[in-house]
């Protein structure tokens, strides 16, 4: 658990400054979000605690904006 907190504080901080990443940084942010998204997921489908479900579930849906967002920059900035 501590290591997805402090991997959402790292990814929290990348996204706050996306506008100043180049394209390959974007790119790789965005295969970073890729990597937690199915981590998270796969904790989702592991889980049967209800409370931890929506944690998770909620951990999720933060990082898939945050991977619109990235991928909205990449389609703007980057072709």
């Amino acid at each position: 658990m501590k290591a997805l907190l402090i991997a959402l504080a790292i990814v929290g901080a990348a996204s706050s400054s996306q506008a100043a990443l180049s394209c390959g940084q974007l790119v790789s942010y965005k295969a970073k979000l890729v990597e937690e998204m199915n981590w998270i997921r796969e904790k989702m489908r592991s889980t049967r605690n209800s409370d931890t479900l929506e944690l998770y579930m909620d951990q999720y849906e933060e990082l898939y904006a945050r991977y619109q967002n990235a991928d909205k920059a990449i389609q703007n900035e980057c072709q």
